[in-house]
């Protein structure tokens, strides 16, 4: 099975400093742009890419850059809250000003995206339910119960799956995918706006075919 991790476009946060960022903030006219060339390419090369099945995290931006996938290339698409970035919906921008945010409720992304499967855990108090902060030891299990998640899928057609996922946790996941395929294990991180990462999976380890690739970005285009 072929699996792409896929990195969201550039949201209004990427673009704003810190003291100014939002909990879940939209993607940028610049970030359509990007998820739009992403997905032009990705539809130009259907064939060749087999993606039968596209899979988001909850927040926004994510839904937002899935969105482009799914429309052109008329793709099943689910939420999973596993794929939310490292940290979970806070507010604040230090340390000590964080607080726990909802998140975007079942009836929310329904409503905003009702092509997608909800997971049943996402219900009216929101997807993260104001949780405090997650640290980095809980979003280190996660990326490791992530990964059991993902082997347990099986596309019998060939078919390949999509995850529209997050710079510091698609990082992690890699990191541990490394870890089981014995990868070299630097750089992971520096990952451009809707850059994609490339993994087979069969009986073996996980293999590594490409990573952090921005090939259908114009210059003009790339952002981090």
């Amino acid at each position: 099975m072929r699996l792409y991790f896929i990195r969201h476009a550039q949201s209004a946060n990427n673009s704003l400093p810190e003291r100014l960022r939002v909990e879940d903030p939209a993607i940028t006219p610049l970030g359509h742009r990007q998820a739009a060339a992403l997905a032009a390419d990705f539809e130009s090369r259907q064939a060749r890419h087999q993606i039968r099945h596209l899979i988001t995290s909850p927040f926004r931006r994510a839904l937002e850059t899935a969105e482009h996938l799914r429309a052109h290339m008329k793709l099943s698409a689910e939420v999973w809250v596993d794929l939310h970035e490292q940290g979970g919906c806070y507010s604040g921008y230090q340390p000590w000003l964080y607080q726990g945010r909802p998140g975007m409720s079942r009836n929310e992304i329904e409503r905003h995206f009702p092509w997608y499967r909800v997971e049943e855990s996402i219900g009216d108090d929101g997807w993260w339910a104001s949780k405090e902060y997650e640290s980095a030891e809980a979003a280190g299990a996660r990326a490791r119960r992530l990964w059991q998640r993902i082997c347990q899928l099986h596309d019998g057609d060939g078919g390949a799956v999509a995850f529209i996922t997050h710079a510091d946790f698609k990082s992690l996941l890699m990191k541990e995918l490394a870890r089981l395929g014995n990868w070299p294990t630097d750089p992971w991180n520096g990952i451009w706006n809707t850059a994609v990462t490339i993994v087979d999976v069969s009986s073996g380890p996980p293999q590594l075919v490409d990573f952090n690739s921005v090939s259908h970005l114009d210059q003009e285009l790339l952002s981090s």
